[in-house]
């Protein structure tokens, strides 16, 4: 792929955009560069002129693939920390509509809770009086006595 086109590539996330910089920081524009100066050097000594100016004109070709690459990857980044502004703004603003709604369950819960904690000083109540003629009973009875 051009590189060109991987920096124009769309990105939905912060993760697309990761992705995108690794690939352009894969891309090598200037690898063909060293073969291209040797090549062009022999054909201005053979007298190729055409070859030479063709050659010159790959290699500025690759001289620009080289400057979009830097331009690209700060352009890059500067759209990684938009996107992860972004992304980090959307989860702050679905982790306050969490909040908002355990908030409003608050009320309901606290009634519950004291609707419980009433049940259980009943019941706590209840086991007491029954416990209270029990104790009394086994107070009066000998411990060897099965009535």
């Amino acid at each position: 792929m051009a590189l060109i086109d991987l920096i124009k590539r769309p990105a939905k996330s912060a993760a697309d955009i990761k992705a995108k910089i690794e690939a352009v920081r894969a891309e090598d524009p200037a690898a063909r560069k060293p073969a291209l100066l040797a090549e062009r050097k022999q054909a201005l000594l053979e007298g190729r002129d055409k070859d030479a100016d063709r050659i010159a004109v790959e290699l500025r070709a690759i001289d620009n693939d080289v400057e979009r690459k830097e331009h690209g990857l700060e352009l890059l980044t500067r759209e990684l920390a938009a996107a992860e502004q972004a992304e980090h703004q959307a989860e702050l603003k679905r982790l306050r509509k969490l909040a908002e709604a355990s908030k409003r369950k608050t009320p309901n819960t606290l009634v519950k809770y004291e609707q419980g904690v009433a049940l259980i000083e009943e019941a706590l109540a209840e086991l007491a009086a029954i416990e209270e003629p029990v104790a009394n009973y086994n107070g009066l009875v000998p411990e060897d006595d099965d009535r």
